[in-house]
């Protein structure tokens, strides 16, 4: 429980969506008002974008049928559905009923049965229809203001879920947790304008200036997984592979850094990622290329290369 935190996500919520929500509905009820701040910040943490556009796919209210947020990202082809609860002590998750609705409702809206929703879904209806018809990773994502886990029936449910819609050779959907540290790192980006700033350490490093100014290098993969910590989906906004989620290329550099990270290198022509701005630290080091560290403004992984030669054969 973090007392403090909470406060702050308030105050944000206050400060920032309280003006441009959707909540005449809501007629004070500020556990309402609170979990629909969550989808918000939610689905910008998620998607990058800004509460001036996501306050439109929250869609708590009466008929949600269980989503309180849905968004289609369409650079990255991902359908996000979004169920929200606040708790005002910082302590509360998803309960059970509350989950089984929200898988209903996620049935119901991929098959796109519109009727049994409320008028803010048919605003976007078709905006959702068209993702819905390019096949994308539907992303169920609960958010809540705790940093506890969802409970063991919860997670059965979830477990459930994924059996019945994914297989062996394909992963159609995913569930996610949404908790009080990734709130507040979202709102964190959201008030820094959504910037993914990193400091890079890069051994046996070059450079080249034409056609444009550019670095390579080695790097840990271990600080590569911070940067996903610190920036979550957000460092992959600008990624193709985000359109192929079940690939074949995906699955095999899945399978390297999971099965032979420390082979990684060899069986992989590395990451490309670009940023606005590239600044080298100046901590003594002169001109040597053993080692060097870097300060990089608003970097975004753009591709993963596989080697052909570690193709399957």
């Amino acid at each position: 429980m973090s007392t403090i935190l909470t406060k702050r996500l308030q105050n944000h919520i206050d400060s920032a969506l309280r003006e441009v929500m959707h909540l005449s509905d809501c007629n004070g009820d500020s556990a309402k008002i609170y979990s629909r701040g969550l989808v918000a910040i939610c689905l910008a943490g998620l998607s990058g974008q800004s509460y001036s556009h996501i306050v439109d796919h929250v869609t708590d209210g009466v008929k949600d049928n269980g989503i309180d947020g849905v968004l289609y990202d369409t650079g990255r082809n991902k359908l996000y559905l979004i169920q929200s609860k606040w708790s005002s002590k910082g302590t509360g998750t998803i309960e059970t009923g509350e989950l089984r609705k929200f898988v209903a409702g996620a049935y119901d809206l991929l098959n796109e049965e519109w009727n049994k929703f409320n008028s803010r879904f048919k605003a976007i209806a078709p905006l959702i229809s068209a993702g819905i018809r390019k096949d994308p990773e539907i992303i169920l994502v609960a958010v809540y203001n705790s940093n506890n886990p969802i409970s063991g029936e919860c997670k059965t449910i979830v477990d459930d879920f994924l059996a019945d819609n994914n297989s062996d050779s394909q992963e159609v959907v995913s569930f996610k947790t949404f908790d009080l540290t990734h709130l507040v790192r979202a709102m964190k980006t959201v008030k820094s304008g959504a910037k993914s700033n990193v400091d890079v350490n890069l051994l046996q490093w070059g450079e080249q200036s034409e056609p444009y100014y550019s670095i390579y290098g080695k790097m840990s993969c271990a600080d590569i997984a911070e940067w996903y910590k610190a920036h979550d989906e957000l460092l992959f906004s600008e990624n193709i592979r985000g359109t192929l989620s079940d690939s074949d290329i995906n699955s095999q550099i899945e399978a390297a850094l999971l099965t032979n990270p420390t082979e990684f290198w060899y069986l992989n022509n590395g990451i490309t990622a670009i940023a606005e701005e590239v600044s080298r630290r100046p901590i003594g080091l002169g001109d040597q290329k053993e080692s060097s560290y870097w300060n990089v403004a608003n970097i975004k992984i753009v591709k993963e290369t596989l080697k052909k030669s570690s193709f399957a054969t």
